[in-house]
């Protein structure tokens, strides 16, 4: 959907966001008392794969009213995981018992009482029609430009075009996709990342991309 989830939707979102440690951490924060978060919508996962234990399971953003954040669990430790599987529209429970940051993004790296009670659940798609900025960190996105000039290496097999203009502003289209070429025009729709400040697309799903032929 693309109207903002009601102001009365409050799943307790902005308590994780308030615990979410500065940039000057290195290392996660354990809570001493868990935050219980309630009804929380998964907007986004990481992609399904053929593994034994999915990198959806391990990755995924949940959101209400107050804002979205990302869920990033150690997958080297199934024990701390949901035992079903974590799907876009589905509303779920759990305890927030470690956070942490990564390039000055807040992080929940572990948790507890994992719960789905819901299925099928209205996601919101902020379809954008202004600058993104820090405020929008993890804000599940729409936007869509064109592929100028040459990208640059940015991580094993990874290419960053660093200009991305989408009509409001630029940002980092960050991608494995072999579809992204120089003067294609693409869509973007997932959480919105920020790296060094500057808004980022990362397609760690490929879904989340549509290239557009010539």
């Amino acid at each position: 959907v693309f109207e903002p989830y009601p102001a009365e939707y409050d799943a307790n979102i902005a308590a994780v966001i308030a615990a979410f440690p500065g940039d000057d951490a290195r290392e996660p924060v354990d809570l001493e008392t868990p935050i219980e978060v309630r009804g929380a919508t998964v907007v986004a996962t990481n992609f399904l794969g053929n593994f034994e234990i999915p990198a959806s399971q391990s990755t995924f953003w949940v959101a209400d009213a107050s804002g979205t954040i990302e869920v990033r669990l150690d997958f080297m430790q199934p024990e701390g995981l949901p035992m079903f599987d974590v799907r876009v529209g589905h509303k779920i429970d759990f305890d927030v018992t470690q956070v942490d940051q990564y390039f000055g993004a807040g992080q929940v790296s572990a948790g507890t009482n994992w719960n789905l009670v819901d299925v099928n659940q209205d996601v919101y798609i902020f379809d954008v029609d202004r600058e993104l900025t820090e405020a929008d960190l993890n804000q599940l996105v729409r936007v869509t430009g064109t592929l100028e000039g040459e990208p640059s290496e940015c991580g094993p097999d990874t290419k960053c075009w660093n200009n991305f203009d989408y009509g409001f502003g630029t940002g980092i289209l960050r991608t494995k996709s072999d579809f992204a070429e120089a003067g294609k025009c693409l869509t973007y729709v997932g959480p919105m990342r920020l790296f060094q400040g500057t808004p980022q697309f990362d397609t760690i799903n490929f879904t989340w991309m549509r290239v557009y032929n010539d």
